[in-house]
C-alpha cells in the first residue's frame, strides 16, 4: 500500500513539474490581443501596434528589446567631386522619429499571417558629422561640420509576414519596408561653438544638392536595417508566446 502511495505521489509530482514547464505565460500589458471575430478587427490591430509602438520607444528590457529610435546608422558615405568641384563624407549617422508614426491604413490580408500598414512620418531628422572639401566657383571649402536634415511627412509601407507552422511559437517570417521621403532640408553646424556654416544660397543649394544624392543610398539603408530590427523584436516580443495566444481563433 505504501508503495502505491509512493508512486502515485512520485507520478503525481511529475505531472506537475511537466505541466509547470509547459502552461504557456501570461500575456504582458503590452500586448493587445484581438480575433478574427471582432467587429472591428482592423481599429483592434491599430490599438495593438499604438500600445507596442509606446512601449518600445524606451525599449522593453526583460525580453532584450532595446529602443530603436533614435536609429544608429554609423556608415561613412562618401561622394566625390562632382560637377560643382565639392566631396563630400557623412559619418556617425542617427534617425530620428522613427517611433513617432502614425497609422494611415491597416489591411489585414490573412490574419495572423500576412498584413500591410501604410504609416506617416510627420518628421525625420537625421544627423551625423560631416567633411566637406573642395570649391564652389570662387568660394573655397575645407570644413568638418555637424549636419542636421529634416523630412516632413515622409511615408511607409509595411508588409509583416508570419509563420504559423510551428503552432506553440510565432514566429515573424519577413518584414518589408518601403519609405519615401520628401525633400530634404540640410542645416551644416560649426563643431566648434555651434553655430549655423555658410549663409549663401548658391552654397546652400549646391550642399543640399549632395544631400540630395546621399539619400537614395541612406534610405535604401535605413529600409534594410528597420526590417532586420523589426523582425528581431517582433520575434523577441511574440516567440514566447503561442499562436493560440496571440491570434486567437484565426483559422
Amino acid at each position: 500500500m505504501k508503495m502505491h502511495i509512493s508512486n502515485y505521489l512520485a507520478l503525481t509530482l511529475t505531472f506537475g513539474i511537466v505541466m509547470s514547464y509547459w502552461s504557456e505565460p501570461s500575456i504582458p500589458e503590452y500586448l493587445h490581443i484581438c480575433e478574427k471575430k471582432d467587429s472591428n478587427l482592423t481599429e483592434c490591430l491599430k490599438t495593438s501596434i499604438e500600445i507596442l509602438q509606446s512601449v518600445l520607444i524606451n525599449g522593453i528590457p526583460n525580453v532584450d528589446v532595446p529602443s530603436f529610435d533614435p536609429l544608429k546608422i554609423g556608415d561613412l558615405f562618401k561622394f566625390d567631386k562632382s560637377r560643382h568641384g565639392l566631396q563630400v563624407k557623412v559619418w556617425n549617422i542617427v534617425v530620428l522619429g522613427i517611433l513617432k508614426f502614425k497609422i494611415e491604413k491597416l489591411h489585414v490580408i490573412k490574419h495572423g499571417k500576412l498584413y500591410r500598414i501604410d504609416v506617416l512620418f510627420p518628421k525625420l531628422q537625421i544627423e551625423g558629422g560631416c567633411e566637406l572639401s573642395g570649391s564652389i566657383e570662387e568660394f573655397v571649402i575645407n570644413e568638418n561640420c555637424s549636419f542636421v536634415e529634416s523630412f516632413h511627412n515622409s511615408t511607409a509601407v509595411v508588409r509583416a509576414h508570419f509563420n504559423l507552422k510551428n503552432e506553440w511559437m510565432v514566429q515573424t517570417e519577413k518584414i518589408d519596408i518601403t519609405i519615401k521621403t520628401g525633400k530634404g532640408v540640410v542645416e551644416l553646424y560649426d563643431l566648434d561653438n555651434g553655430r549655423r556654416i555658410f549663409d549663401r544660397q548658391d552654397v546652400d543649394n549646391v550642399i543640399n544638392h549632395h544631400f540630395d544624392k546621399m539619400n537614395k543610398n541612406l534610405v535604401f539603408v535605413i529600409e534594410k536595417l528597420l526590417q532586420h530590427q523589426l523582425k528581431e523584436m517582433s520575434n523577441q516580443v511574440f516567440g514566447n508566446f503561442s499562436i493560440g495566444q496571440i491570434f486567437p481563433l484565426s483559422f
